[in-house]
């Protein structure tokens, strides 16, 4: 009988070995795919600081109906210069439709519904610590409305209160959590979108008391509580997504039917507010949220092309309004 060869032996321990290497290799590799959070949603909430967007709730694209499986509760941080995105905490319950406001390094946020109730809660969130704390309640729950910042100070408009459209302002005191209320200088509004520039803020659309879509847009300060200006788009909205770069307003509508997106361009640096419509491009997703970084929008909510699992990012040019997807770096193949 034959001898094994020794030789023999070594070549199947190193095969062996090496196979072994290949396969631990793929599962650590496969972990960011198979086992990857569930990331993909829309209506998340954004408040961007420098580089980073960080996103608030939201619903998911599950299918669901129990709250727990429809709505999110996590705070992610998405790195626009690197292309990762990875949780950065919780808010206390999962919900949706919370607005938020980054002043002085930490972001607030207010209202929301959770499918249950809306929510009167006013949270900070401390971006370096990643930890979010209770600071005050409004004087009644608010959420469809705007969370803004305008030199130094924090206001929450319009919005539904739970039994109609809101017609007051709350101011909230940053250090305190105190409220005070005085008369909005605009109509009802809930569904619309604005913008802070920090001098000045900006209140798109939205839906009035009559359940109409409104197209105007009004130019406000709050710190006189008074409209200082006003224009118009070309159709009423609601449930837009907009952000301030460059000395422009740019919205992004979003309708549940309609493929095709407008992008709204209003121009805040001349005499009077002008709209223009710079393009369009096509897109499925819906209630998205918008950000403004380095010449760029980048247009988040839904779910990625490859899996679905992951939230859909869309980077738009500004100059040539040229769109591309931006492929998050915690997958092995990107």
């Amino acid at each position: 009988m034959k001898e094994k060869s020794p030789l023999l032996d070594k070549q199947v321990i190193i095969y062996l070995s090496i196979l072994i290497i290949i396969a631990v290799l793929i599962l650590i590799s496969a972990r960011h795919i198979l086992f990857k959070p569930w990331t993909a949603r829309h209506w998340a909430e954004p408040a961007v600081l420098g580089e980073t967007v960080y996103l608030f709730g939201g619903i998911n694209d599950r299918n669901a109906t129990d709250p727990k499986d429809f709505l999110e509760k996590d705070i992610l941080l998405l790195n626009l210069d690197e292309s990762t995105l990875k949780r950065a905490g919780e808010l206390p319950s999962r919900r949706y439709s919370v607005s938020a406001a980054e002043l002085n390094g930490s972001i607030y946020v207010a209202g929301g519904y959770d499918l249950k109730s809306y929510l009167d809660e006013i949270l900070v969130y401390d971006p370096a610590a990643q930890e979010i704390k209770l600071m005050g309640t409004m004087p009644e729950p608010r959420a469809f409305g705007a969370l803004v910042e305008q030199q130094g100070r924090l206001f929450y408009l319009g919005g539904w209160n739970g039994k109609e459209i809101a017609s007051t302002v709350f101011e909230i005191d940053p250090a305190t959590g105190s409220v005070t209320e005085f008369a909005s200088p605009v109509p009802p509004l809930q569904l619309f979108s604005s913008v802070s520039t920090g001098e000045k803020v900006y209140v798109i659309g939205g839906e009035g008391s009559d359940r109409k879509n409104s197209n105007v847009v009004y130019e406000i300060d709050l710190l006189k509580g008074k409209v200082l200006r006003k224009g118009e788009l070309p159709a009423g909205v609601n449930r837009a997504a907009a952000a301030f770069m460059n000395g422009s307003i740019y919205v992004i509508a979003s309708p549940m039917d309609a493929e095709v997106k407008e992008i709204y361009r209003i121009h805040c640096d001349e005499e009077e507010l002008t709209v223009s419509i710079p393009g369009q491009f096509r897109d499925r997703g819906y209630d998205l949220s918008l950000a403004g970084y380095n010449n760029h929008l980048y247009l988040m909510g839904g779910g990625e092309e490859r899996f679905g699992r992951q939230i859909r990012i869309r980077k738009i040019e500004l100059a040539t309004l040229r769109t591309e997807s931006v492929l998050l770096k915690s997958f092995v193949w990107w």
